[in-house]
This record gives C-alpha cells, sequence and structure tokens, in this order.
C-alpha cells in the first residue's frame, strides 16, 4: 500500500489496522530525519507499541532490512542516494529468494 505526505496519524493506523498483530518491527526510511523522527511518535500507542527502526538512505535501509528483517517498511520513495523504487525493487527480489 501507499501513503501520502502529510501523513495523518489516523491515516497511518488505518494502514497498519490490516495487518493486526502479525507487525511488530517498522523500518521508516526517509531522508528527513525530523519526518522520521514524527512518524516514530505517531506509532507510540499505550495499546499497540511497535519496535521502531530508523534509516535515512536507501543503502542504511537495505542494510536494517538485511540485519532486523522488519514485518513492515515505511519508505520514501525520493531518497537522495537511490530512488526508493529500487530499494523496493531489492526488498521484493529478496522476499521472493526466501
Amino acid at each position: 500500500g501507499y501513503l501520502t505526505k502529510p501523513i495523518t496519524r489516523e491515516a497511518l493506523w488505518d494502514a497498519l489496522r490490516p495487518f493486526g498483530e502479525q507487525v511488530d518491527k517498522v523500518l521508516i526510511v526517509d531522508d528527513d530525519r525530523d519526518f522520521v523522527r514524527l512518524l516514530g511518535r505517531m506509532l507510540e500507542n499505550p495499546l499497540r507499541r511497535y519496535q521502531v527502526l530508523r534509516a535515512y538512505s536507501a543503502g542504511e535501509g537495505m542494510q536494517m532490512i538485511e540485519y532486523h528483517h522488519p514485518d513492515l517498511v515505511l519508505l520514501d520513495l525520493a531518497l537522495p542516494d537511490e530512488p526508493g523504487t529500487e530499494l523496493l525493487k531489492c526488498l521484493r527480489a529478496s522476499s521472493a529468494a526466501a
């Protein structure tokens, strides 16, 4: 799925709701550190707390995916070092090989 900026807490929770309890680790990949911090705060909830991982580039994002195996990735498609679409292709290829 996808979300468009600006993201509201309600839109984020609506996007996560269909995954239910299957999602524990969420990786946020965005070069805007303030936005990453904002999403991290949006994911804080006393009823459902996610383990939030953060990456600020496509390269960092790929490393986090390889080492931490997040359940869900929130990915900015306009990253400065590599388009998010390229990271998405790598992610899909690695999950298809697994």
